[in-house]
């Protein structure tokens, strides 16, 4: 019986013993047991539930956000991308908003929590990879990379 005729027999709900695998039935018939008892399992909670996806630390060359934040130096980055003068209260930055015109500095960084505010007339806010996004107009993903790049 070809693998092709197989699946369909179990996408239609075909489940006779008919398999030449008997250890290939019974998952087929586990994978049945699941799905009538959970109906709103998706696809990718299937394939988990029976160990069909590969372990996180096997993906590799994927980006994790929580790692690339970690390497950010907040006040490197706010040097590379905000023009001075900056004012230092504590480990905050008050800086000009790039982001819309104005004489007064009203965007407050802070940087041991990686994240900015502007208290001015955009109100703009977020984290560095917004901070990256918005200034080059680019999506996550390839605000991500750009840290990661740079840091």
């Amino acid at each position: 019986m070809s693998g092709y005729l197989t699946m369909w027999k179990l996408k239609n709900g075909l489940f006779e013993k008919d398999f030449y695998d008997d250890a290939l039935c019974d998952l087929f018939m586990e994978i049945k047991r699941v799905w009538r008892n959970q109906p709103k399992l998706t696809e990718w909670q299937a394939k988990q539930l029976f160990g069909m996806l590969p372990p996180p630390e096997a993906v590799r060359g994927r980006l994790d956000r929580n790692a690339v934040m970690e390497k950010v130096d907040m006040q490197q980055l706010i040097e590379m991308y905000i023009p001075p003068p900056y004012r230092v209260m504590g480990d905050r930055l008050t800086v000009i908003c790039p982001f819309h015109s104005e004489k007064t500095p009203s965007m407050s960084i802070n940087l041991s929590k990686k994240r900015y505010h502007c208290f001015g007339s955009c109100g703009e806010g977020g984290s560095a990879i917004d901070l990256i996004m918005k200034s080059e107009g680019i999506n996550f993903l390839a605000a991500l990379k750009k840290l990661n790049e740079l840091f």
